[in-house]
């Protein structure tokens, strides 16, 4: 991959997987992380591509998503990263906390959370996924990323399960909304 690619793991081969933006958009209508949302060009990580959107003025709750069709150990795969641009309105070690939850119970669900914990997640030291928190200048991004062996589920149902859960707890958290952003 070209230089400052963050989506190459160690033991793994990787392609772009082509994301059905239809289906993204369909399962995340009406929810306001991950609106607008943005699938990621081939060439770059959707962190660093929801950075360059940030600093352009992308709006809070953006979300750039990628997926990579992954062979790990003979294995075939996925790979799935979300980037979102978020709001200041919970503290960092919070929104980390919740995104991991989030992140695992979709993972539990897929089948790949065995012998996971969100902990792990948030200390990255799972090859299943990571979850972090990252500044750039005066732009706050959520990071998760996840890798499912197998063919089911799709990436955008991890990606949509995954935003909608984290809509709900940030809501709860913030207090804020599609119909509250600003108030």
């Amino acid at each position: 991959m070209g230089s400052g690619s963050t989506r190459r793991r160690d033991t793994q081969r990787s392609t772009a997987f082509p994301l059905n933006r239809g289906n993204l958009r369909k399962g995340l209508h009406g929810w306001w992380l991950g609106n607008p949302l943005v699938v990621c060009p081939t060439d770059a990580s959707a962190a660093s591509h929801a950075l360059m959107l940030a600093r352009e003025g992308a709006a809070e709750g953006t979300c750039v998503v990628a997926a990579d069709a992954t062979t790990h150990d003979g294995m075939a795969g996925v790979s799935v990263e979300l980037a979102l641009i978020m709001p200041a309105a919970v503290p960092d070690p919070l929104v980390e906390r919740v995104a991991a939850i989030a992140l695992w119970e979709v993972l539990s669900e897929a089948g790949a959370g065995d012998g996971l914990h969100p902990t792990t997640l948030l200390q990255g030291t799972s090859g299943a996924g990571a979850v972090r928190i990252e500044h750039a200048e005066r732009h706050r991004l959520l990071i998760a990323r996840a890798s499912i062996p197998g063919a089911s589920p799709l990436p955008e149902q991890i990606i949509t399960a995954t935003l909608r859960r984290l809509n709900l707890r940030y809501m709860a958290l913030s207090g804020s909304g599609p119909d509250m952003a600003g108030a």
